[in-house]
């Protein structure tokens, strides 16, 4: 009788977590029918983070988000390199305009030259989220290779 009651017990807990997970769901697909309302799609519309743009009689079809123009206007490249007058965006700026075209990794080497005193940590994760932001911003080109973006400025 023992082993029959430790059954029992197993057989409850996992109906127990089974009945959660379900509920769980149903609160997700409530969140998905929320943002489908708001957002104006159909319930059979599947969810994609797939753009597509005709451009002409081309088909254009892009992965993930949609670079986003912005009222900021872009500043302006700087003819040196200087890390006490120029901002964060300037300086990557200026990088890319040197490079020619780069990943995240070669703007960051190319901006130790000129700040060996700057930690590698700081320069990462400012190279990470303002190029990101720049792009997103329309400023510069992100070509994605694999999982990494290599970025350029955009041809004037």
């Amino acid at each position: 009788m023992v082993s029959l009651n430790k059954n029992n017990t197993f057989l409850e807990d996992a109906e127990l977590l089974i009945n959660s997970k379900i509920e769980e769901m149903k609160k997700d697909l409530e969140d998905i029918q929320r943002l489908r309302q708001k957002y104006g799609t159909d319930n059979n519309t599947p969810i994609s983070n797939t753009i597509t743009t005709n451009k002409g009689n081309n088909s254009v079809v892009t992965k993930g988000r949609r670079p986003r123009g912005s009222s900021k206007k872009m500043p302006s490249i700087p003819s040196t390199y200087d890390k006490n007058n120029n901002t964060w965006e300037q300086r990557y700026l200026f990088i890319l305009r040197e490079l020619g075209s780069g990943f995240v990794d070669d703007v960051i080497r190319t901006v130790l030259k000129y700040e060996p005193d700057t930690s590698v940590k700081t320069i990462k994760n400012s190279a990470v989220n303002k190029l990101s932001k720049m792009y997103r911003m329309g400023w510069i080109n992100a070509k994605q290779y694999g999982k990494k973006n290599k970025y350029s400025l955009k041809e004037a």
